[in-house]
């Protein structure tokens, strides 16, 4: 019996690079969106979106600013997740002045940051022993009409396990 051969297509590779992103495969997902584009497929956010998610579970802070960066490019519209998964790979594994620069440019693509965005954002500074950033955050995050009051109260929560952690810094 001949085998069938089954060429891929955007819902394959987008399955292929979800399953990726859930498990944090970052090197083969990112392998997958390489052969979407040598496959000449129309570009989707989707794809792009689990391939960010794979590289911050993988710890790969560069790679998933990277990807963030092109699907501007390609002008791909990039959701508060994939925006949330660029700061918390970053806030975790890369830089805190990243993570922090993610936020702030979230506004300029209208994307509205999140509890879970400006917490990362928090444990970002936590992580840099940046703590004198978080009071400012939580002024911003405060003025945020669309927060309700339980919001605010975690957020300001994480600010003060943060203030908390850094009592037992030495000076």
């Amino acid at each position: 019996m001949a085998s069938a051969r089954v060429n891929p297509n955007s819902i394959s590779y987008t399955a292929a690079v979800g399953a990726c992103g859930k498990v944090g495969q970052w090197r083969r997902a990112l392998s997958l969106l390489s052969s979407m584009r040598e496959a000449e497929l129309e570009p989707e956010a989707t794809p792009y979106g689990y391939a960010i998610s794979a590289c911050e579970k993988g710890g790969r802070w560069q790679q998933a600013l990277s990807l963030i960066s092109e699907m501007g490019e390609l002008r791909l519209e990039a959701s508060f997740v994939v925006y949330t998964c660029g700061v918390r790979a970053c806030g975790r594994y890369g830089p805190w002045q990243q993570a922090l620069s993610l936020l702030c440019g979230m506004g300029g693509v209208a994307v509205e940051a999140d509890l879970v965005a400006y917490k990362e954002v928090i444990d970002a500074c936590e992580y840099g022993q940046q703590w004198q950033h978080a009071p400012v955050l939580v002024r911003e995050f405060g003025s945020a009409a669309f927060f309700t009051m339980s919001d605010r109260w975690s957020l300001c929560s994480a600010q003060v396990s943060t203030s908390k952690a850094l009592e037992h810094v030495p000076v």
